[in-house]
């Protein structure tokens, strides 16, 4: 029923413009800023999973602030749904075209506006991508406090937008945290601006927040200002063999107990993961040279620590009273130290490698959930049962040790019917298990269409009918991401009347 209804709203929306409001673009765009090209429009209408694909008339590709108002407000007179979208490397459909929505590209919107290496800030345009800012940052001994495997396309109006977070949590926190003002374009072109450098300002409602994780439902974010962090000095990775999940989570305490200001990162992966990486993906390695020789257990697992600090030799020492705690209490069964940034670089590369080597196994569901450390391999574990009596399905665990959250996994070779199938069978299993710890059923990537039904089950009546009073209030014709981050029910029906 919800589906059925989350169709009809959306095409509602969609159907009421004329075609001659569609036909203006270049009214409002230069030639280069309209895409009609059908290849070019099909790349904008599938997300990065291949699981959503739509259909659109247009890209719109404005370059500054000032394009934007002029297209959302023909779009809010005209009643034209428009979708956001950043560089489209999203995994729930938030960014994806449905029911003929115009998609605004902030692609050319690149720019590296400022970068104040005093208050450790730079303002960026949204369609700046994240590696290019954290590049643009180096030349200042800074970087940007979030890391992540979409960093050479992800963009950072996206990241704010669908508040991502990646390997860098377990240091610097949330991202939200880091935001430090934004401007956005409301649905009518309106602008909304919170741009600022200082660190602290408790001047008022902090509404920049609305728009942090908002997936373009509220607004369009156009600039952001972000605080950057001290480039280190001294990098070091380290690789280890764990013997059982316990000694993962064991692993773990120690690393905050014995590196704890040094530690920048920390990632788990079952062996399987491990396995899908150095078989799939041809310019990978297994970290250990002797793997082959060992007996296997099952239950295998590996973690990923990186440290980073000011002294080299500070932060080797600690490393090396670290592994010598683990080896007191036998919690690995082997560790390397990366000895240089090369080998630092090809032992990174092995987790931020997993999602494309399991695209290559088949199609793939992906369960982004945050739960207690203790839980983690629990969910894993369960879901691998539910599924036993497939034999062309797999499941893989993998994720960020520092925040509890799990990248859940499961391949299903090259059926998307049977993908469908499996998926009806364990996803029910899969939120109640993460509610019933105490968790969360979207970690990092967002609502979007895909977790819609399932968002009732963490947010209760009260937060979604306050939700859907700030969503109308700013987008009173409901054309921003129409039917996302919202079930629909909560929204008052589209006044078709222009």
């Amino acid at each position: 029923m919800r589906r059925v209804a989350w169709r009809r709203t959306a095409e509602r929306v969609a159907s009421v413009a004329s075609d001659a409001a569609y036909a203006s673009w270049t009214e409002l765009l230069d030639a280069d800023g309209v895409v009609r090209d059908a290849d070019a429009l099909e790349a904008h209408s599938r997300d990065w999973s291949g699981r959503y694909v739509g259909r659109s008339r247009a890209v719109l590709q404005p370059r500054t602030t000032e394009e934007v108002q002029r297209v959302l407000r023909h779009c809010h007179v005209h009643r034209i749904p428009v979708v956001p979208q950043g560089g489209n490397t999203g995994l729930v459909g938030g960014g994806v075209p449905m029911c003929d929505e115009v998609v605004l590209s902030t692609t050319r919107m690149r720019r590296v506006l400022d970068v104040d290496a005093n208050e450790g800030v730079a303002v960026v345009e949204a369609g700046c991508v994240l590696e290019d800012l954290d590049r643009v940052a180096k030349q200042h001994h800074h970087a940007v406090p979030v890391d992540l495997g979409a960093k050479r396309r992800c963009q950072v109006g996206g990241l704010v937008s669908t508040h991502a977070a990646g390997t860098r949590h377990v240091r610097y926190g949330p991202l939200r945290g880091s935001v430090l003002g934004v401007e956005a374009v409301l649905a009518d072109g309106t602008v909304v601006s919170t741009l600022q450098k200082r660190k602290k300002n408790n001047a008022g409602i902090d509404l920049q927040q609305l728009f942090v994780g908002a997936e373009g439902t509220l607004g369009v974010v156009t600039k952001v200002a972000l605080r950057l962090v001290p480039r280190a000095n001294a990098v070091h990775v380290v690789f280890l063999h764990v013997h059982t999940y316990e000694a993962v989570v064991k692993t773990m305490m120690r690393a905050k107990e014995h590196l704890a200001e040094i530690l920048s990162a920390a990632e788990y992966m079952d062996r399987s993961c491990l396995d899908a990486s150095v078989e799939r993906m041809d310019h990978l390695r297994h970290p250990f040279s002797n793997h082959q020789d060992e007996r296997r257990e099952e239950d295998e697992f590996y973690v990923l620590l990186e440290t980073a600090g000011s002294r080299a030799e500070h932060d080797a020492s600690k490393i090396r009273t670290f592994l010598d705690a683990l080896a007191r209490e036998r919690l690995v069964r082997r560790s390397v130290v990366a000895q240089d940034e090369a080998q630092a670089k090809s032992y990174w590369m092995l987790r931020e490698g997993i999602a494309e080597a399991l695209g290559k196994i088949g199609h793939v569901l992906k369960y982004d959930v945050s739960l207690p450390l203790i839980d983690m391999n629990r969910l894993v574990e369960r879901t691998r049962e539910a599924v036993r009596e497939h034999e062309d399905v797999q499941v893989f665990g993998f994720g960020h040790l520092g925040d509890g959250n799990v990248h859940l996994n499961v391949c299903v070779n090259n059926d998307r019917n049977k993908m469908e199938q499996v998926r009806k069978e364990i996803e029910d299993d899969i939120y109640a298990f993460v509610v019933s710890v105490g968790g969360s059923i979207s970690a990092e990537h967002g609502i979007g269409q895909l977790k819609l039904p399932a968002l009732p089950l963490v947010r209760d009546e009260n937060y979604l009918r306050i939700a859907a009073k700030i969503k109308k209030m700013l987008d009173p014709h409901l054309i921003l991401n129409p039917n996302k981050v919202l079930p629909p029910e909560y929204l008052e029906p589209v006044d078709p009347t222009p």
